[in-house]
């Protein structure tokens, strides 16, 4: 999935369904500068999470993208910390196991180091023979959920300046007969979306 995709799709949603292969979702996150407790600027930025599937995997890429960075009249924005945190908030059955690569979880960078930045990806995996329900399904299901906090740099206030969620992905790992392989990952959310090799991301 294509960020300018993503874009279109959240348009009208909160979050936008591709595929079972290729989900996400994001949130505009604005900050009115303060001095002495009066505004003296603004700032914008955007946050998009990917989530994405590769062909007969086990693991969900979700990749970071930060965009529309803009700022007006006097403001703290080039220092002010951004902080990602991308987690499984709930996991079904709670013994199963998963590995995380890619970056390491929660992770900050300034306003200026995320302009212009590469993406940032966070990888999860589960490994087969985990599941509830049966052998036969050998389903896990899970709620991701990404998180930006901000932090506003010294001798600078600003309204509001505490973040929020990303809407939730919904990452399923089972032994669903529409998958390639019969044993894989995709996400949870869309009944109607293509099965198999064509509902992939490109």
């Amino acid at each position: 999935m294509t960020t300018q995709e993503c874009v279109a799709g959240l348009a009208t949603k909160t979050f936008y369904i591709k595929s079972r292969y290729a989900l996400c979702s994001g949130k505009q996150f604005e900050q009115v500068w303060l001095r002495n407790g009066e505004p003296v600027g603004t700032s914008h930025f955007d946050v998009l999470a990917i989530g994405t599937i590769p062909k007969n995997s086990r693991t969900i890429t979700v990749t970071y993208y930060f965009t529309d960075f803009t700022a007006a009249k006097e403001n703290g924005a080039a220092a002010m910390g951004i902080t990602t945190k991308g987690s499984i908030t709930h996991l079904w059955p709670s013994t199963a196991a998963y590995t995380q690569g890619g970056v390491k979880m929660p992770f900050t960078r300034t306003w200026s180091q995320l302009l212009g930045a590469d993406t940032y990806k966070h990888t999860l995996t589960v490994a087969a023979g985990q599941g509830s329900d049966s052998a036969k399904t050998d389903l896990i299901a899970a709620v991701y959920v990404p998180n930006i906090s901000l932090k506003a740099p010294p001798a600078w206030s600003s309204l509001p300046i505490t973040g929020g969620d990303l809407f939730m992905l919904p990452p399923r790992w089972d032994k669903a007969p529409y998958l390639p392989n019969a044993e894989g990952v995709h996400q949870a959310g869309d009944d109607a979306a293509p099965h198999g090799e064509e509902g992939r991301s490109r």
